[in-house]
């Protein structure tokens, strides 16, 4: 064991769930010791599920954030969330997201005005858009390698290796 793991705080670890639009999205809440503990938010990347991100939000809470790890609805391959992957856009992702704030600012302990959102990859995008809508009251923004190229690709009818034409609106 390191000295900063003998010195660092205890932190609690626990199961949380909240619901959007009828779905059921689960993950996981990391806290340290205190009250009025600031929020973050961290959003995993495309089929990816909260495991990927479940680090980050562990060495938040050890930097003094109530911070929260998710699956999106169907968007993992392997994730604990309901819904379908060919239901999920980046849209209902950012929908996802705005549930876990709104469920993250109603626990006790919690400071409700002071939240950060932390992305990686289409988490990212997903995150700079939640940022975007909810203005302000976003305190602090981190994306890592966000995949900010998603609505380009999208247009141009690429996504990773897939090829489609944009204008056939029969799948939207």
């Amino acid at each position: 064991m390191s000295l900063r793991e003998k010195n660092a705080p205890a932190i609690a670890r626990r199961d949380f769930s909240c619901r959007r639009d009828g779905l059921t999205i689960r993950g996981l809440e990391f806290r340290g010791p205190g009250e009025n503990l600031p929020i973050a938010v961290v959003s995993h990347g495309f089929l990816a599920n909260y495991e990927t991100t479940k680090g980050y939000a562990a060495e938040l809470a050890r930097w003094g954030y109530a911070a929260y790890c998710f699956d999106f609805c169907g968007g993992c391959v392997i994730g604990r969330s309901d819904g379908r992957t060919e239901d999920m856009t980046v849209l209902t992702e950012v929908e996802d997201l705005l549930a876990v704030i709104g469920y993250a600012k109603t626990v006790p302990g919690n400071d409700a005005a002071r939240l950060s959102l932390v992305g990686c990859s289409q988490g990212g995008l997903v995150s700079a858009l939640a940022a975007a809508r909810l203005g302000e009251r976003v305190e602090r923004l981190a994306l890592f390698y966000p995949a900010l190229c998603i609505p380009d690709d999208a247009r141009a009818g690429k996504m990773m290796f897939y090829k489609f034409d944009p204008a056939d609106r029969r799948r939207r």
